[in-house]
């Protein structure tokens, strides 16, 4: 089996066995899950992990805090209802209280509705031939009450000029149609959409009764109309005042798993959370000002391990993994498995779930932390404790279906608010699957109703028509997920939050570790779990304390993302649920946001249904820059703050000030300005009508303002999270309302305002760049002579000629402040960082040594260049980084009094020539095959699809999937998987070439390090050094005498049966590396040498091991003992190729030295 790693078994031992340290022995749980049907599978009981008692009193009032809120007409069971005879449809809301106590709200007298508009002439007397009329048409429609509203507008074009007019006030009243069930509104409103055409209906509109068929807010779905018209946010804090509600209290009657259940009407909640950006002021005063404060929310973090199923015919008996012997498998020099011949599906089994329950889910870990790991075995022993084992408990049980049974029963006994894991969603949906396989009864039922299952879905964010329209996908993840619904908990997948806002490589488990807790994992393949758990007491400790640190890994991952922070504050901005934040897109953010503050301004929204075919023809100005490498002229980088929300705010662009043409001549030409873009608009200014989207934003603005004041004002570190989250949510949310204008997808696309705002936006740049180098010039009395470089959307670059960088930062800042003057509040150009010294190749492709302050630089900043993308290979990455740190030199030399101070000639020719030596160096290491295969790794993504079908042309690794599915016939691939893969010498063209790492190694597969510089590493460097030398002596780096070497020996074993019959007849001398026979060492020149060659392969040898020593102690730690020997497959560290390449070397090593103590010349030397 390819990458299989089945260990010999080792015979079990009194003893110790692999030298593991002693330890109080403890007893493992064994539960045997029995219920009191008798049925041994059925769930057990947990009561230590339930919550706190409670004891409802109607007479209190009740606080808890939203977590979700649902539309409860959608269950198909009638018991879900425990008022059945309630017409309304119901609302669910879940939530947690101050003391930790869990609630479900049923929400009565709640009925959906939408607007349709009419005019004044329409009274109540006319209502009821109204539907009469329409009663035919709506059949199955169940309308429940009909009112006149009025004193609300429409949000749609300026229309205070046609009132002065004196023209009929039209869109002043509109008909508010309730309906029975939500799916009733969405039939309804298509109906009404037609009703110029329906019969007897169409007579109204010749009455002066009707004159649009625009229907207004009827695309919102339940849950969010109940939200918005409450005030009530995801994430905030809900109250309801004593006697306003009933509990449920008989047994029959409650429908959820929630200690406190009650049912009140929709109009006696209070939201509770002052200073919600977009808070309806009556609200405030209702509130107890808990803004920011957070539930001592119950979070379970879970990861499901699999085990090698030895009963792979016999998957739904009632079994466990027996200890039985185990084939030993030959190894090869990197101490990984060989493949064998044909190919052997593995067969997997459910082997353990840890679990790790808490209520602290910020910053560092909890002394509430507890750890349990659930384990099944036929042979249940005793297991030496964890290291931690006072809050670590292993439960065991005789079967994979009683683990199964008593992990539902835990965790809906546990009850918790937040399920989170690394992809949690995949690996809960896998154990339905599991669970359903073996016919667990009633399994998958782990949400708070429990009469609903657990329901998932396949989800990609981008379609393949989108996907083929970009020219490369390297800046972003497509890689299908699954999205799992547990109803009343919010599922927190730390592996969709991290592909969403970082950029790695593969995205495993191990990589997700190292980049954001700076720490190795232990990974351990499912074979080799399996063998030793099945092996003895001694490995079964290992693999416990493996699963333990596994699951506080991932706790720490939670903690450190501060990802359910950052989602609750963009709930609590937004006014979304939790869950819609985290599943979403931006459009739905707006689309809350904006009801929200239209209904406290009395304003409806229309409802689009026609598919918006109009698209952004215009985009942001983007000036190429001056190639260049400057060590003389620091450039300060001064950019837009807020560019885009400034412009809409500055010009009043909204829906509803958009002035139609016809519509000029009532006013003055100083109360509108044109729009800019191909569509003809113009939009009244802020005096005479403020704008929607303007208000919106700027109470955004506003409020980002405040909580960064705050945060600076905060001592508490886990409110200093908070409010982090809260303004990073602000932020977000004010930049997408620019896109929501404009996409084809929004639900309200109106391209005046999307197109006026870019081209506000490439003008005000465009204006700035001519600005700054005709005003800040020595002629004009600056110090200096300033020319803008290069420009990019919302940014210039600015080049001051013979100055330091102390005083180019103070310089920015004066041209800043001098520029934002040409502009109307709030739109401000702000001074960012100072590059110096830097380089400048193309658009998007820059880097510069960065300083914001004059006292010492902050890094070196690189955009757009190698080092920073994942599709290549790591070495290239760190060929980069060391270049641009030699051409970048962050100490003080001879040459300069001050770091600050502009580089002379001769230093900036040192530091090239120093540069160019370094890649000649390298390159010459590459081709002698002295860097570990790790560094030649790159992975790319299956963006249009998993088969070779969904491709024009021939991919390098889409050619190597197929390789790998006629190797492993059961391995899947998923759409936008990243693939890592080497060249190997083999093949001639690039898809040829490429092959799975770990085989290669496995296989001794040699790399073609040729290819390597000639495509992956050559052309990238030649962009830099194209700057720094002549062209001949670029490409001098790249073709001198230090790339005529050959490269070492494949890293791992021959294969194949040639290998037998291979016959070598001359070997090199160890010396001289001349040609010799076969069974000398050394050539007769070198005779005489014979000490010196032994002391230098001798001291070579000692190098290796030291240095294998040193990267196994690096493993040890990460595997938590010094003892146990070194298993670890995390291909994702450098550390596991570098050690497979310091094994490779040590025995080449003590190869040369055995083959020098053959030598018929060695007693003579």
């Amino acid at each position: 089996m390819s990458n299989l790693n089945f260990f010999k078994r080792r015979k079990s031992s009194t003893g110790t066995g692999l030298g593991a340290p002693p330890a109080k022995r403890t007893r493992v749980e064994e539960r045997p899950s029995e219920s009191l049907n008798g049925n041994r599978d059925a769930p057990v009981e947990f009561p230590e992990f339930e919550r706190g008692a409670y004891e409802p009193d109607e007479s209190q009032d009740i606080l808890f805090q939203l977590l979700e809120c649902e539309d409860a007409s959608k269950d198909s069971f009638p018991s879900a209802n425990p008022i059945p005879s309630a017409s309304s449809p119901l609302i669910r809301l879940f939530g947690c209280t101050p003391t930790g106590h869990s609630i479900c709200v049923f929400l009565t007298d709640f009925y959906p509705y939408l607007y349709f508009p009419i005019t004044p002439n329409f009274t109540n007397d006319d209502i009821p031939a109204f539907l009469d009329v329409l009663a035919p048409h709506i059949s199955k429609i169940t309308i429940t009450s009909t009112e006149i509203i009025q004193d609300v507008v429409p949000l749609m074009y300026y229309r205070d000029a046609v009132q002065r007019d004196n023209e009929p006030a039209r869109y002043s009243s509109f008909l508010k149609l309730q309906v029975q069930e939500p799916v009733m509104v969405g039939r309804l409103a298509k109906i009404l959409e037609g009703a110029d055409e329906l019969e007897g209906v169409k007579e109204w509109f010749g009455k002066g009764k009707l004159y649009d068929v625009t229907v207004y807010e009827w695309n919102l779905t339940a849950e969010m109309r109940v939200m918005v018209d409450t005030g009530m946010v995801g994430g905030g804090w809900v109250a309801i005042s004593g006697n306003k509600y009933r509990h449920v209290q008989q047994s029959h009657q409650r429908s959820s798993r929630c200690q406190i259940q009650v049912i009140c009407r929709a109009a006696d909640l209070a939201p509770a959370t002052a200073h919600e950006p977009m808070a309806d002021d009556t609200l405030a005063a209702k509130s107890d000002n808990r803004h920011g404060e957070i539930a001592p929310l119950r979070v379970l973090c879970m990861l499901a391990t699999n085990l090698i199923d030895e009963y792979p015919d016999s998957n739904t008996k009632n079994h466990s993994p027996k200890p039985q012997a185990t084939r030993s498998k030959k190894r090869n020099a990197s101490n990984t498995p060989s493949t064998p011949s044909q190919p052997i599906a593995p067969h997997s089994i459910t082997g353990f779930i840890s679990c790790l329950t808490t209520t602290s889910h910020t910053l560092t870990a909890s002394s509430n932390d507890t750890t349990l790991i659930f384990a099944h075995s036929t042979t249940p022993e005793r297991i030496r404790s964890p290291s931690n084992s006072q809050t670590t408990r292993v439960l065991m049980y005789p079967t994979e279906r009683a683990m199964l049974s008593a992990f539902q029963s835990f965790l809906n006994t546990y009850d918790p608010d937040v399920v989170t894991g690394y992809d949690v969603s995949e690996q809960i949906m896998g154990l339905m699957d599991r669970a359903e396989r073996l016919k667990v009864p009633k399994w998958g039922y782990l949400g708070r109703l429990p009469h609903l299952k657990a329901k998932g879905s396949r989800k990609q964010i981008y379609g393949a028509g989108w996907v083929r329209a970009q020219r490369r996908m390297a800046g972003t993840s497509n890689r299908e997920f699954k999205i799992l619904e547990l109803t009343g908990r919010i599922v927190l997948d730390m592996r969709q939050i991290i592909e969403r806002d970082e950029r790695l490589r593969t995205y495993s488990f191990a990589e997700a570790i190292q980049l954001q807790l700076q720490t190795s994992k232990e990974v351990l393949s499912t074979p080799t779990l399996t063998a030793l758990w099945l092996e003895s007491p001694e490995t079964r400790r290992r693999v416990v304390d493996y699963l333990n640190r596994d699951v506080r890994l991932c706790m720490q991952l939670v903690r450190k993302s501060a990802a359910l922070i950052s989602y609750l504050e963009m709930a609590r901005v937004t006014g979304l649920n939790i869950s819609d934040t985290f599943h979403r897109g931006q459009m739905i953010r707006f689309w809350s946001q904006l009801f929200r503050y239209c209904k406290k301004i009395k304003t409806v929204i229309p409802t689009r249904t026609d598919r918006n075919e109009g698209q952004m023809t215009e985009g942001p100005l983007n000036i190429a820059p001056v190639a260049q490498y400057n060590t003389k002229d620091p450039i300060a980088v001064l950019d837009f703050r807020s560019l885009y929300p400034s412009i809409i705010i500055a010009h009043n662009l909204s829906y509803d000030t958009l002035l139609m043409a016809d519509d000029r001549s009532q006013l003055e030409e100083t109360d509108y300005e044109k729009g800019l873009g191909p569509i003809e608009a113009w939009f009244v200014k802020s005096h005479l009508k403020k704008g929607v989207v303007p208000a919106i934003l700027e109470h955004f603005l506003d409020e980002r303002r405040k909580v960064k004041k705050r945060m600076e004002e905060t001592t508490d570190p886990t409110m200093k999270i908070v409010l982090h989250g809260r303004q990073q949510a602000l932020k977000v949310s004010a930049n997408a309302i620019y896109g929501f204008t404009g996409a084809r997808e929004s639900k309200l696309q109106c391209l005046p305002i999307a197109e006026t705002t870019i081209l506000y936006g490439a003008t005000m740049l465009g204006d700035l760049i001519k600005e700054i180098e005709k005003t800040f010039t020595k002629a004009n009395g600056f110090a200096v002579d300033c020319k803008v470089v290069y420009g990019d959307t919302d940014s210039v670059f600015v080049q001051m000629s013979d100055t330091s960088v102390q005083d180019a930062i103070e310089y920015g800042k004066q041209i800043a402040k001098k520029m934002s003057e040409l502009w109307p509040d709030p739109i401000q150009l702000e001074f960012e960082k100072v590059y110096f010294p830097y380089i400048l190749i193309n658009r998007k492709r820059y880097a510069g040594l960065q300083w914001t302050r004059p006292d010492k630089p902050d890094k070196i900043d690189a955009k757009g260049i190698e080092s920073q993308r994942r599709d290549s290979i790591p070495l290239l990455g760190t060929l980069m980084t060391n270049v641009l740190e030699i051409l970048f030199p962050r100490g003080k030399t001879n040459n300069r009094e001050l770091l600050t101070d502009c580089i002379n000639e001769e230093e900036r020719q040192s530091h090239i020539t120093t540069a160019a030596e370094y890649v000649r160096w390298c390159i010459g290491r590459i081709l002698k095959g002295e860097y570990d295969i790790g560094e030649f790794i790159a992975t790319k993504g299956l963006w249009l699809g998993t088969e070779t079908e969904d491709y024009q042309a021939k991919q390098i690794h889409v050619e190597l999937v197929e390789r790998i599915r006629k190797r492993q016939p059961w391995r899947t691939f998923q759409d936008g998987e990243r693939i890592p893969f080497v060249y190997t010498t083999g093949g001639t063209k690039g898809h040829e070439k490429s092959e799975d790492p770990l085989y290669a190694l496995q296989n001794g597969l040699g790399l073609d390090y040729l290819y390597y510089v000639r495509h992956q590493i050559e052309n990238q460097l030649t962009r830099i050094f194209e700057l720094l030398l002549p062209p001949s002596q670029v490409t001098a780096l790249f073709t001198g005498d230090h790339t005529r070497v050959g490269a070492g020996k494949p890293e791992g074993a021959a294969k194949g049966i040639a290998t037998f019959f291979q016959t070598p007849t001359t070997a090199s001398c160890l010396g001289c590396r001349k040609k010799v026979p076969v069974d000398r060492a050394v050539c007769d020149d070198c005779v005489p040498l014979i000490p010196s060659i032994y002391h230098r392969l001798v001291t070579i040898s000692n190098d290796i091991q030291r240095r294998n020593v040193a990267l196994h102690a690096i493993c040890r730690q990460a595997q938590g003992s010094r003892a146990w020997p070194v298993l670890c497959e995390n291909s994702d560290s450098d550390i596991f190729w570098k050690r497979a390449k310091a094994v490779r070397d040590q025995e080449r090593a003590a190869a040369d030295v055995l083959r020098l103590e053959a030598d018929p010349n060695w007693l003579a030397g």
